[in-house]
């Protein structure tokens, strides 16, 4: 296994048994997304250390991922259509209200990922 001769995955110096303090003290310390699988401590602090925070380190086995599918629309339209503006309303009549967001371009097309909150929405080209 890679790395399996680890003993400790991150260590936050404070009085450290060989360096003491001349390393530095860790202070208001942000500890995110660290992955252990081999190591006995995920995260050693060590005495003095202050103020740490430790935000979504997962240790082995990870969880499988979940998936979430967001409330959006993706609409998109040739690039070579210049000038063109995307407008929005809540009824094909109107009112139409123009989409202040800027597009993307992928493979030859402006796309917009527009959130829909899961309201009804009419989109168009004008």
């Amino acid at each position: 296994m890679l790395n399996s001769y680890l003993t400790r995955g991150i260590v936050l110096l404070g009085n450290d048994p060989v360096f003491g303090t001349s390393g530095g003290i860790t202070h208001t310390a942000v500890v995110i997304n660290n992955r252990f699988c081999t190591v006995a401590s995920n995260v050693v602090i060590e005495p003095l250390v202050t103020d740490v925070m430790e935000q979504g380190s997962l240790t082995c086995p990870f969880p499988d991922p979940a998936l979430a599918i967001a409330n959006a629309v993706i609409l998109s339209w040739p690039d070579y259509a210049i000038g063109w503006t995307l407008e929005s309303a809540p009824d094909p009549q109107g009112p139409w209200t123009p989409l202040h967001v800027a597009p993307s371009i992928q493979d030859g097309q402006y796309v917009y990922a527009v959130k829909t909150a899961g309201q009804e929405s009419f989109f168009r080209l004008r």
